[in-house]
């Protein structure tokens, strides 16, 4: 088995996976184990390492708060809350 980190446009592992065969594509990484530690860690393509530096959080979006929000905001525009 092949074990395989994969990154996003940025460098970072997205994604861990366990393949049959081996592959050669820019964004895997060959991995010696499945190690969950990789996720969100930045891998330095140029210098084929991994870097101490890891995905940036991102805030939760409460897509209900969001609707609210989009609504609220489109009845104050049409002058429906004056």
């Amino acid at each position: 088995m092949y074990i395989y980190a994969q990154l996003d446009a940025d460098g970072y592992c997205i994604a861990i996976s366990q393949l049959s065969g081996k592959v050669n594509q820019s964004n895997l990484v060959e991995l010696s184990s499945f190690d969950t530690a990789y996720m969100k860690r930045k891998y330095d393509v140029e210098a084929m390492q991994w870097t101490d530096e890891y995905m940036p959080e991102q805030p939760m979006v409460d897509p209900v708060q969001e609707a609210i929000d989009a609504y609220t905001l489109s009845l104050v525009e049409s002058d429906l809350l004056k």
